[in-house]
């Protein structure tokens, strides 16, 4: 049979006669084994599976029902990830579901175009006025950078990143206590909503999906699969998962990939052919970049946005943890799903938006103070105990930062029950700044509250879908669950 170019051929047919035409004003997405092509029919998609080495697509469907028994694996019903449909025929693949208003990771927070330039050629309408101030002022700025960075708060900034990362955390962590790994995480294998006003979180790509035990082979995207599978010492298995998290997490946070630093662009100018360089690089022969044990592949003036600003200590650690060079000889070593999960949460909750230049960053101990131009930010931070009978703090559970305005910001459930990844979007007060005053409205009906306004005031309650209002900038707030659950909020505000 002759073979299929990806490019040309336009329709294809299933195992029932339906037959399905490519939709090429839309991307394709092209991934380790093979590409997605959207077809014409409304949130309908095709995964064509191409040779690894020729590149060819394979045209031998004898094993297209393979991609079926994926049905049978003990997937939760529930759970954000695209199955295959119905098998093709004349080609290996199969039909899937993917909604038209999604788009990959990779091209839902691109930074690539030059944004900036443009809306400077089109006049500065679409243009942060402080953020151009802020880059005028600031001479490490150049152009390009300029360019990555307005492209970054256009794509969502560090909070929506954190966001979708998190979803795909939990996600993955599901997958992993099913006993399932994914085996194939980069950018291009899991969506967002197009639209910045939503925020579905779904994955593709679910064909290398197996148990632990039964995987062999090592299926990656270039640039995300894990040392042990590039060197061919192991196949897919959870940590080489956690590996690939970790990569598109900080390829995403900060337009780099990890192990792209001096000593690389050095073998890179060096070296007579580059892809040598990039196998050294996925090979784990580097320190990553931001190395705290090792500078010799230091990569911080390479970074669009400085690690500084946005980077939590969490994350930090699990970074570090993770691309160790311990780490890339010995899997076992690397932090787990669970762990990414938790802290990718726990940064999301403690993202600011400073309107003085348009940018986030993650709220360390100054919380109100912008470390990129140091301005102040009007801003609340909550942090929640576990306390005894006689309110006494047992343990830290949880910490949300978040700037005030006129927008209602919702503090999730995270705050009363701590971290629970069956529990990302669930709310347990909704908070908004009216007239110099924080109002708060319980949305847990599970607990009963009472609050301080104020070190010294008297203890007031107020019902579940109750409200109250802090004039104060330090309050708290007790929190009892009808099981006996005891819960203190304390929460500081400036301004």
């Amino acid at each position: 049979m002759a073979a299929v170019d990806i490019y040309e051929q336009k329709t294809y047919e299933d195992t029932f006669g339906h037959i399905y035409t490519a939709d090429f004003s839309l991307p394709i997405m092209e991934g380790g084994q093979g590409v997605v092509i959207r077809t014409t029919e409304a949130d309908l998609a095709l995964k064509i599976i191409r040779d690894p080495d020729t590149r060819e697509v394979v045209t031998d469907d004898s094993n297209n029902e393979k991609y079926l028994d994926l049905r049978i694996l003990p997937i939760p019903n529930d759970l954000q990830i695209t199955l295959p449909q119905v098998a093709l025929k004349g080609v290996e693949g199969y039909v899937m579901t993917l909604l038209n208003s999604m788009t990959e990771f990779q091209q839902a927070f691109a930074t690539g175009k030059k944004y900036y330039e443009d809306a400077l050629q089109e006049g500065t309408a679409d243009v942060n006025k402080n953020l151009l101030n802020f880059f005028e002022k600031n001479p490490n700025y150049t152009p390009k950078r300029c360019a990555k960075v307005y492209a970054y708060m256009k794509t969502g900034g560090l909070r929506r990143r954190l966001m979708a990362y998190m979803k795909a955390a939990a996600i993955l962590v599901r997958l992993h206590t099913s006993g399932l790994v994914y085996c194939d995480f980069s950018d291009k294998n899991v969506f967002i909503s197009s639209d910045l006003n939503y925020d579905h979180v779904w994955l593709i790509d679910a064909d290398n999906l197996a148990y632990s035990e039964l995987l062999r082979g090592g299926f990656y995207t270039p640039g995300f699969g894990a040392p042990e599978i590039i060197r061919g010492e192991a196949g897919c298995s959870f940590y080489s998962d956690c590996f690939s998290f970790a990569v598109a997490l900080f390829n995403t946070m900060f337009c780099r990939h990890p192990f792209d630093g001096q000593a690389f662009q050095n073998a890179l100018d060096e070296l007579d052919n580059p892809e040598e360089a990039d196998e050294l690089k996925d090979r784990g022969e580097f320190a990553w970049i931001l190395d705290r044990d090792d500078d010799s592949n230091d990569g911080r003036k390479y970074l669009a946005i400085s690690d500084k600003f946005i980077l939590s200590d969490g994350l930090r650690e699990l970074f570090q943890q993770m691309f160790s060079a311990d780490a890339c000889q010995d899997p076992v070593l690397r932090p787990t799903m669970i762990q990414w999960a938790l802290e990718t949460a726990f940064a999301f909750d403690n993202v600011i938006h400073a309107e003085s230049c348009g940018l986030d960053y993650f709220a360390a101990e100054k919380f109100f103070q912008c470390p990129f131009d140091d301005a102040e930010v009007l801003a609340v931070r909550l942090k929640s105990y576990l306390v005894d009978e006689d309110n006494r703090k047992l343990t830290e559970l949880w910490q949300f930062t978040h700037e005030l305005g006129d927008a209602n910001i919702q503090v999730p459930l995270r705050i009363l029950n701590g971290f629970a990844y069956r529990e990302l979007e669930k709310i347990a007060f909704n908070l908004k700044f009216v007239n110099e005053k924080i109002l708060i409205r319980a949305e847990e009906t599970d607990y009963s509250f009472s609050y301080k306004d104020g070190i010294d005031a008297a203890e007031s309650s107020f019902k579940n879908y109750g409200s109250f209002r802090a004039e104060q900038k330090n309050f708290s707030i007790n929190c009892r669950h009808k099981n006996g659950r005891h819960v203190l909020i304390e929460g500081e505000r400036n301004g």
